[in-house]
């Protein structure tokens, strides 16, 4: 449920950046966002999922273990 809760904040903060640096007169942030938006549209979200399971990782991000506590 954490987890849940912090990806639609999460969701809803990167949202309204992307939102307003689409309409920024900032001609490399437009590309940026436009960029980003065409590749996550793009790619099928089976490889979105693979992407962050095996990439995050690599990175050392991990997720906590859903144990209790």
């Amino acid at each position: 449920m954490k987890i849940c809760v912090l990806a639609v904040l999460l969701g809803i903060a990167l949202g309204g950046l992307f939102g307003l640096l689409s309409l920024s007169h900032i001609a490399p942030a437009r590309w940026f966002v436009r960029s980003y938006v065409d590749f996550i549209r793009g790619t099928p979200l089976l490889i979105q999922i693979f992407l962050v399971y095996f990439a995050l990782p690599v990175v050392a991000l991990t997720c906590p273990s859903s144990g209790p506590g």
